[in-house]
């Protein structure tokens, strides 16, 4: 659901590995296994309202070779993947994908939710959950900060299954959602826009925990904002002491909507820190396979994440380091995190609020050459000490109040 943009050459991927590379024009720029899933069920969303990127329609031709251009020719450019957009493979699985709903344009995210049996349990099933959390009482909610199930539809015609068999479905729903922005796509400047962004995740765990619904896949590409703010307006974009910015969590997935609380074994996830999960066997080795309770779980991980971009605010060192205190019976609920959250930052002068916070937006980006990263660290500095500067200055000569809970 995040949107594309494009990386840096030096942190841009490999090109993934596509099939048919015989007389296939495209090769290596070809569709991929996982890009054909979506090929096929093209004009299948087409019919269902929803048209994809050129790239996957059916019989696809590379807008560069309809240029009179050969993929190696193509190859050759050092700006290739910015001149024909039609050209990047996707990486990876890719489950979500982008769309255009065609009755008004509006830019909207896919994502293929496999209904295996063993990808479904009565209490881990992600359509069910989905559509539990966007029914109207609760999308109206300000606390629901899960991102809302806007359509649901299941594919299940042979013609439609054939590369979706062969990656492993046995059926499949497309969701659709809004399209929504990666929380780091405007980089955070001051402590208020910090402090907000943390209450509201907060405040989006607490309410999926009051509803018994453990996230159990917290991470950062799984937190995002809400697309339609004005801070993306291509005309005149607004800072976010300015317009109103969601916070939104995504990919429920790996969830679990309990009918009654209990402890569960780890399943699944990127994160096996959880410090709980862990007990020895038989030949003394660490395994995760002790039960635990995965709403404790739930707030381990989100302190982890958040203590890795935000460690160095003092007045949220205490909050991430109960989050994550190493006994389960110790460290907080979500809503007990959220009142302490209250009460480390409801007293907070306006001078504290606008202190300057380091740049998250490059952190994650290791894989960057020693050239390259000195460079980006670089304008990256200075750009943002400017930023930072424009945005005290705006905010004091216009008289603007920095209140936390205005979402």
């Amino acid at each position: 659901m995040p949107a594309t943009s494009e990386p840096s050459s030096s942190t841009l991927p490999p090109i993934p590995v596509t099939e048919n590379e015989g007389d296939d024009p495209h090769h290596p720029l070809g569709l991929t296994t996982s890009e054909r899933q979506w090929s096929d069920i093209y004009s299948y969303l087409e019919r269902r309202g929803y048209q994809l990127r050129e790239r996957y329609r059916p019989g696809w031709v590379g807008s560069w070779i309809k240029e009179g251009m050969t993929t190696s020719d193509l190859l050759m450019r050092p700006t290739w993947r910015y001149e024909f957009e039609d050209a990047v493979p996707a990486p990876g699985p890719l489950t979500v994908l982008d769309a255009t709903r065609i009755s008004d344009g509006t830019p909207v995210a896919l994502k293929l939710i496999s209904m295996a049996p063993e990808a479904n349990t009565p209490d881990s099933n992600e359509i069910e959950t989905l559509q539990y959390l966007s029914s109207p009482a609760l999308a109206e909610s300000p606390r629901n900060h899960c991102v809302q199930m806007l359509d649901s539809f299941e594919i299940f015609t042979p013609v439609e299954m054939k590369q979706l068999s062969l990656s492993g479905y046995s059926n499949a729903f497309v969701a659709v959602f809004p399209f929504a922005r990666h929380w780091k796509d405007i980089p955070f400047r001051l402590v208020w826009e910090v402090l907000e962004f943390v209450r509201q995740i907060l405040e989006g765990l607490v309410f999926l925990h009051e509803h018994n619904i453990a996230h159990r896949d917290i991470r950062s590409e799984n937190l995002m904002m809400d697309a339609t703010s004005k801070c993306f307006s291509p005309t005149k974009p607004l800072d976010r002491i300015d317009t109103p910015v969601r916070y939104l969590l995504i990919d429920l997935g790996s969830s679990t909507k309990f009918k009654e609380r209990r402890l569960v074994q780890f399943r699944h996830g990127w994160h096996k820190e959880i410090p709980e999960i862990y007990e020895l066997d038989a030949e003394g080795n660490r395994v995760p396979t002790r039960l635990y309770d995965p709403f404790k779980g739930d707030v381990f991980v989100l302190g982890m994440v958040l203590n890795r971009y935000f460690g160095k605010i003092s007045s949220l060192r205490p909050l991430f380091a109960r989050m994550q205190d190493p006994s389960p019976s110790n460290r907080p609920s979500a809503s007990e995190a959220l009142a302490l959250f209250h009460h480390h930052t409801q007293r907070i002068s306006r001078t504290r609020l606008l202190m300057p916070v380091k740049d998250v937006s490059a952190l994650g980006e290791e894989d960057m050459d020693i050239f390259t990263r000195g460079l980006v660290w670089i304008v990256t500095y200075l750009w943002g000490w400017i930023d930072y500067w424009r945005l005290v200055v705006k905010v004091l000569w216009g008289g603007r109040e920095l209140r936390i809970g205005e979402s």
